[in-house]
């Protein structure tokens, strides 16, 4: 747009001199005696004023060229500073996925079982055998309806709360960071918070499941439910509906 533009400018500064001249020239020629030609004679003193005129066009035109530049770097630089600022916002989004791994990878619990000679050994889960090892717990002890979901919960979460707490703190601030950046529109959000709920395993959706449903005031639940983070995962007989109606993604 710039160049075309620019383009114009030269193009109608370039037409006037050659129309000043060709009117000059033309009246020269016509002129049939040498007392015309020296009436004419006195024309480059008006010729003199029209060149003085053009240079107050080329002048401006001069300006205008300038000002169309720095308002054509005052654009390239808005779009630098942006794609910086998206740069920045991908490095530090990028960085928390990293920690989010880096806590799940970390989880470990030890749990009693008995074995076929009815004798009790330690058995340990580590990552993402974490979480489904809590959610079996739960799943198990829920009735058919699951409106003693909070009792069960309760006793549970309380129980394992420090294998969690930093899970569901970090996981939070990964959402919050995407839901206040300045920096990307709402469907730029939308795809990063698909990116991040790619990263969760089923076991995982259903453990932040249950903790939003357990703790519906808290600002997770908000924030999951706005970007629906925990889509996509197998609720058949796995979530009763009394648990689900207590979800509310907000699709578009």
């Amino acid at each position: 747009m710039k160049d075309k533009n620019d383009g114009n400018i030269l193009f109608y500064v370039a037409l006037a001199i050659l129309v000043i001249f060709g009117v000059l020239g033309s009246t020269y020629m016509i002129q049939s005696s040498e007392a015309d030609r020296g009436t004419f004679g006195d024309m480059f003193g008006f010729a003199n004023a029209l060149f003085t005129g053009l240079s107050v066009i080329g002048l401006i035109a001069t300006i205008l060229l300038q000002r169309k530049d720095l308002n054509h770097q005052r654009d390239e630089l808005h779009r630098q500073n942006i794609a910086n600022f998206r740069q920045n916002f991908e490095n530090t989004f990028f960085n928390m996925i990293n920690v989010h791994h880096q806590i799940v990878n970390a989880m470990t619990l030890t749990y009693s079982e008995t074995n076929r000679h009815s004798i009790t050994v330690p058995v340990v889960v580590n990552a993402r055998g974490v979480f489904r090892y809590l959610f079996g717990i739960i799943y198990k002890s829920l009735n058919t309806v699951g409106d003693n979901f909070h009792k069960i919960y309760k006793e549970q979460y309380l129980h394992y709360n420090y294998h969690l707490d930093h899970y569901y703190n970090n996981f939070y601030e990964v959402i919050k960071f995407i839901d206040e950046s300045d920096l990307i529109d709402n469907k730029l959000k939308n795809r990063y918070s698909e990116i991040l709920s790619s990263q969760l395993s089923e076991h995982e959706k259903l453990m932040i499941f249950y903790h939003i449903i357990y703790y519906p005031s808290r600002g997770l639940k908000n924030l999951v439910e706005k970007y629906d983070l925990i889509k996509n995962f197998n609720y058949d007989n796995t979530v009763s509906d009394f648990l689900l109606s207590k979800y509310s993604p907000k699709l578009d």
